[in-house]
């Protein structure tokens, strides 16, 4: 074969090559790009979905922390009741109450009697002042239910304190003898065919569990 074929031969050879050695770089440049690309995407998506799964844990930690102290004290919330509505007393309770110039040693006795869930509910009001002090934050996370347990809860409370006020002011000449039934089942629990004030506390728990019990079986996703 002449020289000049086999020079023309070579070149073209070289040629060739070359632009398959550009093709092949750029094929394997486009490849890189895409997979990078890919691979951002990827982890900015796994970053986004981090942040979500982070920022729902953080939210279901606060509302499982506030929904678990909050349903306790519920629950605290009724023993509390029933040991103030005992109608057992012990020692010297209701000698706290403050006497009245003149009240006869009977009508002291009546007095002191009635004054006992007043005695106890205060023996109890940093419990009591620390739960209705939930009840803003509990509202905002756990809606309208646990406002509703809230409501009753101190419907009970005032059921109680405005029957045992009444039955301290009439003591010795109670108005009849059906309404001076109707404030001692508020004061006494077990007293009244139909305890008003159990009814409402019994309600308040369920609404307290029907709101809060929901959050606390939700887990985060990240979704």
């Amino acid at each position: 074969m002449p020289t000049n074929e086999l020079i023309g031969s070579a070149v073209v050879a070289a040629f060739v090559s070359g632009v398959v050695s550009i093709a092949g770089a750029l094929i394997s440049n486009r490849t890189s790009a895409s997979i990078n690309r890919e691979k951002i995407a990827a982890d900015g998506e796994l970053a986004d979905r981090r942040f979500r799964y982070d920022r729902e844990m953080h939210d279901y930690k606060r509302r499982t922390e506030l929904g678990e102290d909050v349903l306790a004290s519920f629950y605290e919330f009724r023993d509390i009741m029933r040991s103030v509505r005992n109608p057992g007393s012990s020692g010297n309770e209701g000698d706290t109450r403050e006497r009245a110039p003149g009240e006869s040693p009977d009508l002291a006795r009546s007095r002191d009697l009635y004054f006992i869930p007043f005695e106890r509910l205060n023996k109890n009001a940093q419990f009591l002042g620390a739960l209705f002090s939930k009840r803003y934050r509990a509202r905002a996370l756990f809606g309208e239910n646990i406002e509703k347990a809230f409501s009753q809860s101190h419907q009970a409370m005032v059921w109680v304190r405005v029957s045992a006020s009444m039955l301290m002011r009439t003591a010795g000449h109670p108005p009849n003898f059906e309404q001076q039934n109707r404030w001692e089942g508020d004061i006494w629990e077990g007293f009244a065919e139909q305890d008003r004030v159990a009814l409402a506390i019994d309600q308040a728990i369920g609404l307290a569990e029907s709101a809060i019990e929901p959050s606390l079986s939700r887990q985060p996703s990240g979704e």
